[in-house]
């Protein structure tokens, strides 16, 4: 994980930085990332 190595390894604080660098993931992450998080809320 490029983006939030540096992140403790817990859902919240990964969906945290995710969502903080979301402008850097590549088209086909965005697309995934976005799936899971509207799942995630359901």
């Amino acid at each position: 994980m490029r983006l939030c190595s540096g992140v403790y390894p817990d859902e919240d604080g990964l969906v945290a930085c995710m969502k903080q660098n979301r402008a850097a993931l590549t088209t086909l992450c965005r697309i995934a990332f976005d799936a899971g998080i509207k799942r995630r809320h359901l």
